[in-house]
C-alpha cells in the first residue's frame, strides 16, 4: 500500500477554503514516479483535493532518500540546491552574521542556516511543509526571518522531498508564490539503519562527518507503527587564505587593484580639511606610530610628517580573514508514531529536536568614524577633540552634528588590536505535529477528514566578540575632561599597535543577541467527490485552520541603545 500524504494548509491565520476540481484525463498530464503511475489516489503537493498524481497540471520534482545519500552531502538544502530552479540562497558558505544583520525589514541574516530559495524569489516565498504541515520559521539571532531554517529538520528523518515549481500562493499564501518544498517524513520503517560518512576537500581541509542511526517497527495486525533515530552532522571550516582564488575580495586578484579592498586599514585613512588653508586632504601613515604622529600643515606629506597620500595599494584586504566553508555542529532526534483506531481512523504524532552550533568570523572591524562614514549611527556625529593627546591635527576634527563648523569628512581605521570579528550560534529547534484522520462513505462516494495540531519553537542565541561600543568610543575621543573613570583616550591615529589593552577594554564588549520563534497551527479538512462528469469527478475540499506565529528579536542593549 503506497504512502498517503496530506497536506493542510491555508493562506491566513484563520480561513476557510474550498476547492473545486474536475479531473482530467490522465493521457493528457504530467510525468511521476513509476511506482505512483498506477493511478492510486494520493494527495499531491500543491492541490487539498485527493487525485491521481499523473493529473498534476503543475511540474513536482521528486528527491528521495537514496538520492539525498548518493550526493555525499550532510545537508537536505545542500541538495536541493543543486535544482535547476533553485536561487540564491543561506548555506554553509555563507560568513556574513551581524554584518548584514538587524536589516530595517526584520528579515535578520545569520550564518549556519540553510534554506532553499526558486528562481530567485526569495526564500520567504519558498513556503517549507513537513509532511504537508506547516514548519517554523528559522531564527537567526539577527532578527526574525521569514523562512524555515532547513539545518533545523534533521537529515535521517527524511524519506523523500517534494519541490512543486510551480507559484501556489493561491492555496498556501504568500509564502509559496516561488514554490512549495514538502519534505515527506520515513514512517513505514522495519529494522534497524545505521550510516557513518566522512569526507573532505582534497586540499585537507572542510572535514564533514555524517552519523546516523534509525529504528523502526510496525505491526499489521495492530496499525502500529514507530520510527526513531539521531542524527549528528559535524563541518569543519575552509579559510579564504587558504584557496588562491579567495585571496583578495574580487575572485582571482593577485592584489587590492583588482579592486574590492577596503579603505579601513590599520595604518588609518585620513579625509580631513588642512588647519593651515581648509583645503581637503586624503592621508595615510608612513607607518606605524607609537603615540601621537607628526603633522605638518605646510607640507602634510612632507619629511617632518608621519603622512603621505592615500593610494589604491594602501587598502585593506580583508578576504583571508574570512571564511568560505563555515564551521558547524548539529545533532538531532526524531520519533514519528501512527496507530489505527478502527478500520477507518488514524492517529499520528511526530516530534522533532534539533541543535545547531555553528560559528563564523570576518576580519578585525573597521572603524568609520565622522558624518561620511555611512554607519547610520552614533559613529557619524562623533567630533575628535583638539585635547585628546593623541590628536595630530591641532584642531578639534568636527564632524557638524552639534551646529558646529564641519572640518572632516571620515576617519577609518582597521581595528586589528582587538582581532577578527568572531559569531557563535546556538539554536534549538522543537516540532510536535499530531494528526487524526479517516474516512467515511456518503452514498457509494467516500470521504476523508483529518484535523491536526501543531507546536513549534525556534530559539537561537549569537556571541559577537570584536564589537565596539559606539558611546565609548565617543567619550574617549572627546574632550580630555570628560574621559573620567574607567574612560581611557582612545588613539585612533597612531596606526596598527598604537590602541593599547586598556584602551581596547574600555571601547570593545562582547555583544549578546536572542531571536525566538514560536509556530501554533491547528487544522481541519474534509474532501471528496460530488458527482461524476464526462471528464471525470468533481471533488470538492473544505477546510478551516487557525495560525498563531510569534517571533521576538532581543538585541544586545548597547546595540539597541
Amino acid at each position: 500500500m503506497k504512502q498517503i500524504n496530506r497536506l493542510r494548509a491555508a493562506p491566513a491565520s484563520m480561513a476557510m477554503a474550498i476547492c473545486l476540481l474536475a479531473t482530467v484525463n490522465p493521457a493528457q498530464a504530467q510525468t511521476a514516479p513509476a511506482e505512483e503511475k498506477g493511478g492510486e489516489e494520493i494527495i499531491v503537493t500543491g492541490s487539498r483535493i485527493r487525485h491521481d498524481p499523473l493529473d498534476q497540471a503543475a511540474p513536482v520534482v521528486f528527491v528521495d532518500n537514496e538520492d539525498i545519500a548518493r550526493t555525499g552531502l550532510s545537508s537536505v538544502a545542500d541538495v536541493l540546491q543543486r535544482l535547476p530552479s533553485s536561487g540564491g540562497a543561506l548555506n554553509g558558505k555563507f560568513n556574513n552574521s551581524g554584518n548584514f544583520g538587524n536589516p530595517p525589514d526584520g528579515g535578520g541574516v545569520g550564518a549556519g542556516a540553510a534554506e532553499i530559495d526558486l528562481r530567485f524569489l526569495g526564500s520567504r516565498r519558498t513556503l517549507v511543509l513537513v509532511d504537508g504541515l506547516r514548519y517554523v520559521n528559522g531564527a537567526s539571532a539577527s532578527g526574525i526571518p521569514g523562512s524555515t531554517d532547513l539545518n533545523s529538520i534533521p537529515e535521517g528523518l527524511v524519506d523523500r522531498v517534494e519541490v512543486l515549481l510551480d507559484g501556489a500562493s493561491p492555496i498556501y499564501g504568500s509564502d509559496a508564490i516561488a514554490g512549495v518544498v514538502n519534505i515527506i517524513t520515513k514512517k513505514n520503517f522495519d529494522g534497524l539503519a545505521a550510516s557513518a560518512q566522512v569526507g573532505q576537500y582534497r586540499q585537507g581541509d572542510g572535514t564533514t562527518q555524517n552519523y546516523g542511526l534509525t529504528w523502526g517497527t510496525k505491526n499489521d495486525n495492530s496499525g502500529t507503527t514507530l520510527v526513531v533515530g539521531v542524527n549528528y552532522v559535524k563541518q569543519d571550516r575552509v579559510s579564504s587564505a587558504d584557496r588562491s582564488i579567495s585571496l583578495f575580495p574580487n575572485p582571482g586578484s593577485t592584489s587590492c587593484l583588482g579592486g574590492g579592498c577596503s579603505s579601513a586599514t590599520p595604518l588609518g585613512r585620513f579625509l580631513v580639511n588642512n588647519p593651515a588653508d581648509g583645503t581637503g586632504l586624503n592621508l595615510t601613515l608612513k607607518s606605524a606610530v607609537g603615540g601621537r604622529p607628526r603633522f605638518d600643515p605646510l607640507d602634510p606629506t612632507g619629511p617632518n610628517s608621519d603622512f603621505k597620500g592615500f593610494t589604491t595599494l594602501d587598502r585593506f584586504n580583508f578576504a583571508p580573514f574570512n571564511l568560505i566553508l563555515t564551521p558547524s555542529e548539529r545533532y538531532g532526534v526524531f520519533v514519528n508514531f501512527g496507530q489505527d483506531l478502527g478500520s477507518r481512523t488514524h492517529f499520528a504524532f511526530k516530534g522533532v529536536y534539533n541543535r545547531r552550533n555553528s560559528r563564523n568570523q570576518a576580519a578585525p572591524i573597521p572603524l568609520f568614524v565622522g558624518p561620511d562614514s555611512g554607519n547610520g549611527n552614533l559613529l557619524d556625529t562623533i567630533s575628535i577633540d583638539v585635547t585628546n593627546p593623541f590628536n595630530p591635527f591641532g584642531v578639534t576634527l568636527d564632524s557638524g552634528a552639534n551646529g558646529g563648523t564641519r572640518n572632516y569628512d571620515f576617519i577609518a581605521r582597521r581595528f586589528v588590536e582587538v582581532g577578527t570579528r568572531r559569531f557563535a550560534q546556538s539554536v534549538d529547534t522543537y516540532y510536535f505535529a499530531g494528526t487524526l484522520d479517516g474516512s467515511f462513505d456518503i452514498g457509494e462516494r467516500e470521504w476523508h477528514w483529518d484535523a491536526s495540531a501543531i507546536y513549534s519553537e525556534n530559539t537561537a542565541r549569537q556571541v559577537f566578540l570584536g564589537n565596539v561600543n559606539a558611546q565609548r568610543l565617543q567619550q574617549a575621543l572627546g574632550p580630555v575632561s570628560a574621559c573620567t573613570g574607567a574612560c581611557v583616550p582612545f588613539n585612533i591615529f597612531g596606526g596598527a599597535g598604537s590602541i593599547t589593552q586598556a584602551q581596547i577594554d574600555f571601547v570593545t564588549f562582547v555583544e549578546r543577541d536572542r531571536s525566538r520563534q514560536t509556530l501554533k497551527d491547528f487544522t481541519a479538512n474534509l474532501t471528496g467527490d460530488l458527482f461524476e462528469l464526462p471528464a471525470g469527478s468533481v471533488g470538492l475540499a473544505v477546510g478551516v485552520e487557525h495560525r498563531v506565529l510569534r517571533g521576538s528579536f532581543s538585541p544586545d542593549p548597547i546595540v539597541a541603545a
